[in-house]
């Protein structure tokens, strides 16, 4: 039997952050350990990932592609169609015009008020790649929930400590999850903490973030949740995916809700859990990734 072959389109940095990547890469490696040649269509080899990941990134289009899998938002309708020279195109979370021209679409995340994308197939959510290799290599001791407060937000906030601590109750252990090294915030100075991105998680009773798919990861690692966001857009979303992962959505920065300080001690106060399972973790994400594998063999490569 020949192997199927998809490329993927994807991007990072700039207005798209990291999470479309992140994604593709872990849908990516996934498909390739079940027998497809799956590759992520990129000259550039991002930073962000351990060096096995390389191996899932090409320069072009895979000749005698499959399917083509666009993961970017807000495709224009002649971008969609030159693909569809090359292969059938399925849309991921697109709510621009070229979503029509697609021969597919998918919806995992919540969408833009009029978007017409209709309700989002959370039980497909596709976790991120580092999340998913570090949850793997965990095992199944249980995690202890040491940490009140994790933060993961964007540089120009973390960046400002001050911003931070005005909102935090006195006397918690408070993580900071950056590209740049993950720190415990003390009394306005920071200390390198000597843990993952997953450890940190699942160690955390409550995380604040901005909406991306961090949120998603924090939701699946037992965390309470609220949100600090950069701009309307994403507090927007934050607010649609409330019934879903119930957040708190603490405002748009650096406009925060005055009461901050009280909401955070109740989300720590009312911690989900006291420990976190990176096995039973590990099996919800590799059930999400089954089932996009039966979506794509059933209705793009059939």
């Amino acid at each position: 039997m020949t192997r199927k072959k998809i490329s993927i389109i994807t991007g990072w940095g700039d207005g798209l952050g990291n999470g479309h990547l992140q994604r593709m890469a872990n849908l990516a490696s996934y498909l390739n350990s079940r027998g497809f040649h799956a590759s992520i269509v990129s000259e550039n080899r991002p930073e962000l990932f351990p060096g096995d990941a390389l191996q899932f990134f090409s320069g072009k289009i895979l000749p005698g592609t499959d399917l083509i899998i666009r993961d970017m938002r807000d495709s224009e309708t002649g971008e969609i169609e030159s693909l569809k020279k090359y292969a059938p195109v399925l849309a991921v979370d697109d709510s621009g015009p070229g979503r029509k021209s697609a021969d597919f679409n998918l919806t995992l995340l919540p969408n833009p008020p009029g978007s017409g994308m209709g309700q989002p197939s959370y039980n497909m959510f596709i976790y991120g790649y580092n999340i998913t290799r570090e949850i793997k290599m965990m095992g199944k001791e249980k995690i202890h929930k040491s940490m009140d407060v994790s933060f993961y937000l964007p540089h120009d906030i973390i960046e400002n400590p001050d911003s931070i601590l005005k909102i935090l109750p006195d006397g918690m252990n408070v993580a900071i999850i950056s590209h740049r090294g993950h720190v415990i915030l003390k009394n306005g100075s920071t200390m390198p903490l000597n843990k993952n991105h997953a450890e940190i998680l699942l160690s955390s009773r409550l995380l604040i973030c901005h909406f991306g798919i961090t949120l998603f990861e924090g939701h699946l690692s037992g965390c309470r949740l609220a949100t600090i966001n950069p701009t309307g857009y994403h507090s927007s979303l934050s607010d649609a995916v409330k019934p879903e992962l119930g957040l708190e959505n603490l405002g748009i920065y650096p406009g925060i809700k005055p009461d901050s300080k009280k909401i955070i001690s109740g989300l720590v106060a009312s911690s989900i859990s006291e420990s976190a399972d990176p096995s039973k973790i590990n099996d919800r994400i590799q059930e999400n990734l089954d089932r996009l594998h039966g979506f794509l063999l059933n209705d793009c490569l059939n």
